[in-house]
């Protein structure tokens, strides 16, 4: 019984992957945009790097928390892509939130 409920709970590596590379794609597509001017030369700069892996880490722990707190009775697919939708929807909500109470 105990084994049943670990592996029903347990998110597959699959899945992981999944979220990992959206969120890779995701940060490349704005630093595309924002930091490169429509290219990528903000590849050379070391400090871009630093900012992407941070950015990277913001839209996974997202996807993530997302994935493991909202939709813990999905699987499959379904599951993975609601993930990467509500964690690029749950970026942009604390995107909104900072910016309202700071002087951004």
């Amino acid at each position: 019984m105990t084994s049943e409920i670990s592996t029903s709970t347990k998110i597959s590596e699959s899945h992981v992957i999944a979220l990992l590379t959206s969120a890779i794609v995701i940060t490349l597509y704005l630093f595309y945009l924002d930091e490169g001017y429509y290219n990528f030369k903000w590849m050379s700069n070391p400090g871009n790097w630093i900012m992407f892996v941070i950015y990277v880490g913001i839209f996974f722990s997202c996807q993530f928390l997302v994935s493991t707190f909202l939709l813990k009775r999905l699987d499959g697919m379904k599951k993975t892509v609601f993930s990467i939708l509500g964690g690029g929807i749950a970026v942009m909500i604390l995107v909104l939130i900072i910016a309202m109470f700071t002087s951004w």
